[in-house]
């Protein structure tokens, strides 16, 4: 078969532990190397088709889903829609320039990733992997990933429920992918903290694995030396112990929560020392961080007060 509607929003999870694909009402059956003609109007995004999907008769395979596939894991790194195939191709005739590749490249850092993702996305059929197997192979050790996220963009991925984050379906599958094991290194990659800080926090709301989440809370502990004053880094750091304070600590009574309390001033006081809070310039998420650190401090502080 294929599904010919590869997107985002075709990916459920079933019972916390499998990705499904669904959305099969325009798929078809195909035999390799015949050309079928497709009656049926295309109803799909045309953010995530490659741009057979406009003719009315097309060799179809699985090039055609590897389209789709790739679109969409470009859109779960970045948290940006992929520029549609119409787009693309206007552009290239207008400018000789990929828009797309160009895109990539600015916010895929991982190198097998944004080969995968370029070749995949490749507008002639003929030029993409032939099979997934093949499309697999680009990414060699899925292991040894490192990602770079982008937490602005991303923001629209997360949905909050009680102060938690929670993430959708289709990060949760995205997640399940790139699960990193956990080590010790002197001096851990950002990329790779950024993984495991996504990673800490699925496990941790999926499963109540609060070990993994202190087995990362201490490699940002170990590593804040080293990227003193990073703003990604900073706002990861906070945003974990912020968590950590809040879903493990807080709930541990009342030594927990002085512990918290401890914990999110030392990171408030972190902050203050490292950028203008003061003065900070236009959607700053350093600044935010901050406020809800303050939040939440505030919060803890008061809960003591209530109990005494």
């Amino acid at each position: 078969l294929i599904h010919r509607d590869v997107t985002p929003s075709k990916i459920l999870v079933r019972d916390k532990k499998e990705a499904v694909l669904i959305g099969f009402s325009i798929a078809r059956e195909f035999i390799p190397n015949r050309t079928l003609e497709v009656t049926q109007q295309w109803l799909g995004d045309d953010h995530y088709a490659p741009p057979e999907q406009q003719l009315s008769r097309a060799r179809l395979g699985p090039s055609f889903d590897i389209y789709g596939l790739s679109a969409t894991f470009y859109f779960l790194l970045t948290g940006r829609q992929p520029i549609s195939s119409d787009e693309r191709e206007y552009k290239l005739k207008s400018s000789r320039k990929d828009p797309q590749k160009k895109d990539i490249e600015n916010f895929v850092t991982n190198k097998k990733f944004r080969r995968a993702i370029l070749q995949g996305m490749e507008l002639e059929a003929n030029k993409r992997p032939q099979s997934i197997s093949e499309w697999r192979k680009l990414l060699d050790s899925p292991g040894m990933l490192s990602l770079t996220y982008r937490l602005r963009h991303l923001r629209s991925l997360f949905r909050v429920r009680g102060g938690f984050i929670i993430l959708v379906a289709p990060v949760i599958l995205f997640i399940s992918i790139l699960l990193i094991n956990l080590s010790t290194p002197s001096k851990t990659e950002l990329a790779k903290l950024e993984s495991q800080f996504f990673s800490a926090i699925y496990k941790l709301e999926q499963n109540g694995d609060v070990d993994n989440f202190k087995e990362v809370l201490n490699l940002f502990e170990q590593n804040k030396n080293n990227y003193q004053g990073n703003k990604e880094f900073e706002e990861l750091f906070s945003e974990i112990t912020r968590i950590y304070a809040q879903e493990v600590l807080a709930l541990s009574g009342e030594p927990g929560v002085r512990k918290g309390i401890e914990k999110l001033e030392e990171i408030q006081q972190r902050l203050e020392d490292n950028f203008d809070i003061e003065n900070p310039s236009e959607d700053d998420i350093i600044v935010q961080e901050y406020k809800d650190v303050s939040a939440l401090l505030e919060k803890m502080r008061n809960s003591l007060k209530g109990n005494n």
